[in-house]
């Protein structure tokens, strides 16, 4: 039996106004048959990203070592290394080429435009299709293959996509008096980014969360 897909809703700009989590509990009814759902912001919104990762910075983050073959058995994974951000990239550019010769070796050499075959004949070319593709070959019919995980970074280490509220909707955010006391921003603005309920660091504190009670930071939360 084929799975259904799951629903896609389409919150309009007075919806992406409100608190996120009375939007969720207005397609709870729907979304809740299926387990997952994606909501696609309205039009104009573009909060852009503030991420601007620093690689000459000694600092580490965890890994997972990960077996991408037994993802689906549930269990836990060691801990892989430790790494920096360009110790971390460095591997994982290593990684990708080794990948790349191995699996599509002429791909470089025919201009983009010819193709390396697979084992069954059919075109193969290193395109993102093909990698996901891969990728569920691998979770699904058990080749064995491990990655480091680099998992649940800490935003207040290593930043985060989205700015952080100067009204202190935010764990790592801060309280500036005069911000307080202004009017909601308007959409779209620089300072609706940083106040909207939908800035990933601002949900847990969107009323009627029950995470808003946890005053500390916890990372992949």
């Amino acid at each position: 039996m084929e799975v259904p897909r799951a629903p896609v809703f389409y919150p309009t700009m007075e919806d992406f106004q409100g608190n996120p989590l009375e939007y969720v509990e207005k397609i709870r009814p729907i979304a809740e048959k299926y387990g997952i759902a994606k909501i696609v912001p309205p039009a104009g919104w573009d909060p852009g990203s503030c991420y601007a990762p620093d690689f000459s910075s000694e600092k580490k983050f965890e890994t997972k070592h990960q077996m991408l073959h037994r993802l689906q058995e549930g269990i836990s994974f060691g801990d892989g290394r430790d790494y920096s951000l360009a110790d971390y990239q460095r591997v994982a550019s290593q990684r990708t080429k080794a990948w790349k010769a191995a699996r599509y070796p002429d791909h470089d050499l025919l201009a983009r435009h010819a193709s390396t075959t697979s084992g069954n004949g059919e075109s193969k070319m290193f395109t993102p299709e093909n990698l996901e593709r891969e990728y569920w070959d691998i979770v699904e019919l058990s080749q064995e293959v491990a990655v480091e995980y680099g998992n649940d970074i800490d935003t207040f280490e290593f930043g985060s996509g989205f700015p952080l509220s100067q009204r202190g909707r935010s764990i790592n955010g801060t309280k500036i008096l005069e911000k307080m006391n202004e009017p909601e921003p308007e959409f779209g603005t620089a300072d609706y980014y940083r106040e909207t309920g939908w800035n990933l660091n601002n949900i847990p504190s969107a009323p009627d969360s029950v995470l808003r009670h946890v005053r500390v930071g916890i990372n992949g939360m």
